[in-house]
This record gives C-alpha cells, structure tokens and sequence, in this order.
C-alpha cells in the first residue's frame, strides 16, 4: 500500500495476529482515500481477507473532494479535511459509530498538514488564506477552540477574502473561480487570470504575496478553480478570458513558476454584481 504525506513511500501490511506459513486465516483492515467508483475521493474502509477485498464506504460528501484525513491511535477519532471548490472544510469522524460532526469554522480559508494526538483530544493543522500567512494552529474537536501555536505569526502583504463566482463559457460549460477585487477607494483598472503552478495542482484561496500589490493598482485577479489531474476542481480546461474581439494580453510566467494572462482593457469587464465575462 502507499503511504507517506505524498504516496510517495509502500508499505507490505500483514494481520495483527502472526498464523503459520501459508495460513488463510487473519485480515487486514484499512482506512483510504480513494475516488474508485465516485467522482470525488471519499473515506473507505477496505478489508482484506482470505475471501477477497471488500470496502465501505465511512465517509462522503455530494461535490466535496476528500483532501486528507487522520486517525488517532486508539482508533476513536478520524480527523477529515474536505475540499470544497478549493477552500477547506474540516469536520471529525467518531470511528466506533461513524457519527460525523458540524464542521468546525477555520481561522483561515485553506488547511493542511493534519495531525492528532493519540487520544483524539487535540489536532494541529496549518491554516491560511488571503488575509493570513500559513501558521500552525490547534483545535479541541470537542470545545472547538482554537490556539495559535506560533509565538510570532509569519508575516507578509494581506488582502481580502475572495468570493467564489461561476462562469459560463460560449460553449455552455460552466466552472468556478476565486475572484479577487480591489479594496474599496481603489478603480479597477484592469483584470489578471492567474493559473496555478500545475500541472498537479488546484487553483485555491490560500495566501499569496503577489496578490496585494496587484489589488493595490487596481487590478484584479481570477483565480479559476481548475486542476492538474492529481487535483479536485473537475475537468482540466485552458480558460481565455475575453469579452469578443481580440483582446490584447500578455502571457509570462510569474516568479511562483505559475503562467498568469493578463488581458488590457478596455476588452476584459469585471462588473462589480455580475462578476467576470469569460470565454472558453
């Protein structure tokens, strides 16, 4: 089986208990992720046997992609991390009774990094977005309380939250995207799409210190929410944006190693109630 934060290690698993060679009896049992069967990766529990391989499904959510999860040793408390068009969602699991709990509220929009103590009393997590540096932060499952575990939090330029917002291409297809405006006082002048660093990744509303420089000029930034094939937004797609014509742009690749496009207006329009007009 793979293992490791990144799949990158593999492990050979044999039963708790030790049989004699080329015994049939014991099994091994296995909390996944996998997306075998749904079109989003979901929370399995996948047993091995001498009568073949059989699953069930623990945990799951309509549109929501499983991003990680973590389980305490004494087995009682799953830690889930959900994606929801980029952002994170994090809820725990009771293993004995597959109760599954409210969400708890994130102190940032996108989390990771996930690890529990061995009773389930407490998770760490790294937590960021917009508006907030990456920091280490902890949570009681149970009060829902948040500490902040570094003494002095990374700092850096911070702008605001970004909202999500749908776009329809020509073609009818229709995705999501992070979109970033100007602070109030400041005349959008002009619009930047900017692509994640793929081609495994996923455009999402983490911290970026590129960002609050562009928004002070004016200009703002979409941030489709498409993916590499490791990642969670659907169908790969190369968005144009556009409004008709042959809008002047400029493509190069930003110092992150990501491609951002940035088309002069007046051809891109961002509205301020109907969002972006965009082409595929």
């Amino acid at each position: 089986m793979r293992t490791g934060p990144d799949g990158e290690l593999s492990e050979l698993y044999h039963p708790a208990k030790i049989y004699g060679v080329n015994s049939t009896e014991g099994y091994v049992r296995a909390l996944i992720r996998s997306e075998n069967g749904a079109e989003h990766a979901r929370l399995l529990e996948v047993t091995v046997s001498a009568e073949g391989v059989t699953y069930q499904v623990v945990a799951e959510r309509p549109g929501c992609e499983l991003d990680e999860f973590t389980v305490s040793d004494d087995l009682s408390t799953v830690a889930i991390l959900w994606n929801i068009h980029g952002a994170s969602e994090l809820q725990i699991l009771e293993y004995a009774d597959g109760t599954l709990y409210d969400p708890i509220p994130l102190p940032g929009m996108v989390a990771g990094e996930l690890s529990i103590s061995a009773g389930g009393s407490m998770l760490a997590l790294t937590v960021e977005g917009p508006s907030k540096p990456p920091t280490v932060e902890l949570v009681d499952p149970r009060t829902r309380e948040w500490e902040l575990v570094d003494r002095e939090p990374s700092s850096g330029p911070v702008s605001a939250d970004p909202t999500l917002e749908t776009v329809t291409a020509r073609d009818g297809l229709s995705f999501t995207g992070w979109l970033f405006r100007p602070r109030e006082g400041v005349e959008t002048i002009g619009a930047m799409l900017f692509l994640h660093g793929g081609p495994e990744g996923q455009g999402r509303p983490g911290y970026n210190e590129f960002f609050p420089a562009l928004l002070d000029e004016g200009i703002c930034v979409f941030l489709p929410n498409v993916r590499g094939s490791a990642a969670s937004a659907g169908p790969s797609c190369t968005p144009m944006i556009a409004s008709g014509g042959s809008p002047r742009s400029t493509t190069s690749p930003t110092a992150s190693g990501s491609w951002s496009t940035t088309v002069t207006p007046p051809t891109a329009r961002w509205p301020a109630a109907g969002g972006p007009t965009a082409a595929i």
